[in-house]
């Protein structure tokens, strides 16, 4: 089940963040800099990401939350531009289509906004699935950005 975030999902959140950064990602990066970057989420991030107006929604199974993601407009972009931020699964319920149903949803919310080009940074480990759902790297060009992500984009609406 996918549902909106509320205030009282925000500790949850972050352990789900926390916890796929340390088990999903360390084939691909070093544990310093994954853990640095699990210090760096806390329920008061998550809170204040949900109120800059990102339209959160939460993954649920057995009433627990399991994943997580938000759509926003792009900072410094056009009003019909939008990315993806905090889209995380846990590692136990990776692989069963949660992840897309989940992406499926942040798009379809980005769209009824308006979006016309959706962007996020993939991290090295989940560059192969956001490829799989559409979307390209930027410029064409598989660059790491400053947070070791690859800028990717998705047109959902041609002009």
């Amino acid at each position: 089940m996918i549902r909106r975030f509320c205030t009282a999902d925000a500790d949850r959140v972050a352990d789900v963040v926390r916890t796929t950064l340390r088990v999903t990602n360390a084939q691909d990066y070093e544990a310093d800099f994954l853990e640095a970057f699990a210090q760096s989420v806390t329920a008061e991030s998550i809170l204040r990401r949900a109120e800059e107006g990102a339209d959160f929604l939460v993954v649920c199974a057995d009433a627990c939350v399991v994943g997580c993601g938000a759509a926003a407009p792009l900072k410094g972009g056009e009003a019909d531009e939008y990315e993806l931020q905090t889209v995380f699964i846990l590692p136990d319920y990776q692989g069963g289509g949660r992840g897309r149903e989940l992406m499926a949803a942040l798009e379809a919310d980005a769209c009824s906004r308006g979006a016309r080009r959706i962007e996020l940074s993939a991290s090295i480990t989940a560059e192969g699935f956001y490829r799989r759902l559409g979307y390209r790297c930027k410029n064409g060009e598989r660059v790491l950005n400053e947070t070791l992500g690859y800028p990717m984009e998705k047109f959902v609406r041609q002009e």
